[in-house]
């Protein structure tokens, strides 16, 4: 199994379009934190020779589904147009692409922000050349799609229409477009009064949307929001906890934004017994259309049933140590950070009711699995990035998804140089049944030694693994122990399977996270709503 240095182009390319690096490591979180410079491992030497697999390669993983992070795709883009070495032609190629790539006005915004925090810093920021790419951006539109790209979202990033606009000198060509600029350029009051049949309704919505945004009458807000079907961003920040501008703004909600803003709702006292807003709620919660539409995985809806049961987010723990040294009362500290758990039984039970719909939105891989799970003490911490989810709970998780939409998945415990198997089958007693075997140490290679020494055949083996595993092997087994990479090598030698791929899970943090740079080995750190899409993407192939 080769080093990352022996992989070809395309493969690094798309591992760094999954993963954002080109380690065969995952850290979940802002990707944006541990996103690695694309040309200092693809040069775009690569790229010159082979312009037509780049771009084939971009626009295939842009139609993917199970790509988490989109931003990679503009990041490259925009590293490719700054390129000092790749020819006029293919950088001409890239500002096409880029168009094609865009699923949202959002993501041009994406491409805007990385073109100018890669560019030189002292020269000036926006070339000519991206100056036109965004008068392209505005003029391609309708007047309609202009309309509503402008008072969606007023800015991104930190970049607004209007500073896209100054900076281009844009002028429309269509006497539509005319009162939507003049909103985005000065503001509402130099929206004309009136205007012909075509005009008047631009105007009435820019008018429409001025006083949404603006207005603190409740009534007229929610009257507003359903007639333009706005969404919260839409509305005058000082009505964000307002209970019927929010019943009123949950139908233009999609369920994944539901889900994430239920400790929210349930802060602001809207989830109460048998209350109208709580039926709008689970109304959207167990509405199948949505769920299908949003494309919900059945592991992320249980991460936020458990965000959402054990009280939200935790305090920062420099926070809680900062506040510590302040003297505060301890009865004060302890309420401050002891969490408020919802008692909002029909709200759980319809999460439960989402968690069981979303299961049609997965298709089975057809993989063989082995799902080895780390039992010594290290099984005891919290996910990494989702304290409200223990190692444990994170694992059985992924079994007990993988055993009911897979149909060969094989479940064991490390138990020190060797494995044991567990029946894991019902579900609701598997952690006890984990937890019922006990190890000192782990060796990440005993699943696979052990199917090639019985000659089974395994396309996956997903080890979860706690952060310094190897700090309690003994020395003398360290010495004698295999890589992980010589495991898989010799396993997939001697059962003639090339594509056996690992998963390593190291969900107390990322410190173990770069241990190999091997071709189909995959590190992830931590477990958040992104790692199930990245599991499975990995699993199919998409990257190794």
């Amino acid at each position: 199994m080769g080093s990352h240095q022996d992989l070809a182009h395309e493969e690094r390319m798309k591992r760094f379009l999954y993963t954002c690096n080109y380690h065969g490591a995952y850290i979940t979180g802002n990707s944006e934190r541990h996103i690695c410079k694309f040309t200092s491992s693809l040069l775009f030497n690569w790229v010159e020779t082979a312009p037509d697999d780049f771009f084939k390669i971009l626009l295939a993983a842009s139609e993917d589904p199970l790509l988490i992070n989109r931003i990679s795709l503009f990041y490259i883009a925009a590293e490719a147009l700054l390129s000092p070495t790749l020819p006029i032609e293919i950088k001409l190629d890239v500002k096409k692409v880029v168009f094609k790539l865009m699923k949202s006005d959002g993501e041009f915004f994406d491409f805007i922000k990385y073109y100018t925090l890669l560019g030189p810093k002292k020269k000036q920021k926006i070339t000519t050349s991206v100056r036109k790419m965004i008068v392209k951006f505005y003029q391609d539109k309708t007047p309609q799609e202009f309309l509503d790209c402008v008072t969606k979202q007023e800015s991104y990033h930190g970049w607004s229409h209007k500073d896209l606009i100054k900076l281009c000198h844009y002028k429309t060509n269509n006497v539509l477009c005319e009162p939507v600029l003049k909103y985005v350029m000065f503001g509402a009051k130099h929206v004309p009064e009136s205007g012909d049949a075509e005009m008047t309704p631009i105007i009435e919505h820019l008018k429409k949307i001025h006083e949404l945004r603006t207005t603190e009458d409740v009534p007229r807000a929610v009257a507003l929001v359903k007639e333009l079907h706005a969404n919260v961003d839409q509305i005058n920040s000082k009505l964000n906890k307002n209970e019927e501008v929010w019943m009123a703004a949950i139908p233009e909600m999609s369920t994944r934004e539901v889900l994430q803003c239920l400790y929210r709702f349930y802060k602001f006292g809207f989830l109460k017994a048998g209350s109208q807003f709580q039926s709008k709620v689970i109304e959207a919660l167990t509405n199948s259309e949505n769920i299908k539409k949003c494309n919900l995985h059945p592991v992320e809806v249980y991460i936020y049933l458990k965000f959402f049961e054990k009280g939200g987010k935790t305090m920062d723990p420099k926070l809680i140590e900062y506040l510590q040294k302040k003297d505060i009362r301890e009865e004060t500290l302890k309420k401050l950070t002891t969490p408020s758990e919802p008692k909002c039984k029909p709200v759980i039970q319809n999460i439960n009711k989402c968690l069981k719909l979303s299961y049609d939105n997965v298709k089975p891989m057809g993989k063989k699995f082995m799902v080895t799970v780390d039992v010594t003490e290290k099984a005891e911490e919290m996910c990494f990035h989702n304290k409200r989810i223990s190692f444990l709970e994170a694992a059985v998780t992924v079994i007990r998804f993988l055993t009911k939409v897979e149909k060969n998945v094989t479940v064991a415990v490390f138990k020190d140089s060797q494995i044991n198997f567990v029946d894991v089958s019902k579900s609701h007693s598997a952690i006890e049944k984990l937890q019922e075997h006990k190890a000192t140490y782990i060796l990440p290679t005993a699943p696979i030694d052990w199917a090639r020494n019985k000659k089974k055949q395994i396309d996956v083996f997903i080890n979860f693994m706690g952060c310094n595993w190897l700090t309690d092997v003994p020395t003398e087994v360290k010495e004698k122990m295999d890589k992980l990479p010589e495991a898989l090598s010799k396993y997939t030698k001697k059962l003639k399977s090339p594509d056996t791929r690992v998963v390593k899970f190291f969900l107390g943090g990322p410190s173990a996270s770069y241990a190999e740079n091997s071709k189909n080995i995959l590190a992830i750190a931590g477990f958040t709503a992104d790692v199930p899409r990245l599991l499975e993407a990995f699993c199919r192939g998409q990257f190794c």
